[in-house]
């Protein structure tokens, strides 16, 4: 017999993990297209969040959704003709949604309006800026340009202290059939704000 004061071996309790392993979604595999393109299409085909347990009867509308959303991917970098076919494999444990693409020509921005009205209009550093915008005429279309267009006008903007400033036009237009783009941004920057006095009112300390 072990005396009172002896004490038994024990084995230290592992903590359970509260939060199970996330269970196996759908793959989505691209082929036709590489790099950019491809981690686009995969991105945006809703597809790949689905679990591998999805109902078969509800696989085959994933297929045609993500023809559709395939489609937004490959516009976002100017392939308004591509040609897309996507399907479902079952393959194992886990079905896969295959997208096959054909991109197609992509749209080249015809022409860009970039209008600056108001004071800013005559600030050599805040048009300075401006010189080479990420949308150009010339240039092969992506959205993401036209977008960080805008927001380049509004930070410099902001930095010159047009604080009231803002687009009074901005639209991307896209004409399919010619394969062309052409961008109209209309900035209207108000008066530019100026740092008035500055007081800096400073109270000695109380030693108690």
């Amino acid at each position: 017999l072990l005396g009172g004061c002896a004490r038994l071996p024990w084995v230290k309790d592992t903590p359970k993990d509260p939060t199970p392993p996330p269970a196996p979604t759908l793959k989505v595999v691209v082929r036709g297209v590489e790099d950019k393109l491809a981690d686009n299409v995969r991105a945006h085909v809703s597809a790949g969040s689905r679990r591998c347990d999805t109902p078969a009867a509800y696989l085959d509308e994933l297929a045609g959704r993500a023809r559709e959303e395939a489609q937004g991917a490959l516009r976002a970098y100017g392939h308004y003709h591509a040609e897309i076919q996507a399907r479902i494999v079952r393959r194992g444990d886990c079905p896969r949604v295959v997208v096959q693409v054909t991109a197609g020509p992509r749209v080249t921005v015809e022409a860009v309006r970039l209008d600056i009205q108001g004071p800013a209009r005559d600030d050599p550093t805040f048009m300075a800026a401006l010189t080479t915008p990420p949308l150009r005429a010339g240039r092969r279309l992506n959205h993401a340009h036209y977008t960080a267009t805008r927001r380049l006008v509004e930070t410099v903007a902001l930095e010159r202290g047009y604080l009231t400033g803002h687009f009074s036009t901005h639209r991307l237009e896209v004409d399919p059939a010619r394969n062309l783009a052409r961008g109209v941004l209309v900035f209207e920057s108000g008066p530019r704000f100026q740092v008035g006095e500055v007081r800096i009112d400073q109270q000695p300390a109380v030693v108690e």
